[in-house]
């Protein structure tokens, strides 16, 4: 991680996020995408069908 135990930079870039609401619209954006895409029903019933034929049960 690039900001552990650097408190400075953390709070700079805190900062930097605070004065542009477009730059935190954007990131929010993008991790709303990114969760959609990879937590679908779809996806989460895969690995736990994946999961139980591990665990040899029926799904």
């Amino acid at each position: 991680m690039r900001f552990i135990g650097r408190r400075d930079r953390i709070s700079a870039e805190l900062v930097t996020l605070i004065d542009d609401p477009a730059r935190r619209r954007a990131m929010g954006a993008r991790g709303r995408g990114k969760a959609e895409s990879r937590y679908t029903w779809e996806i989460q019933y895969g690995k736990l069908k994946r999961l139980y034929a591990t665990l040899s049960l029926p799904a």
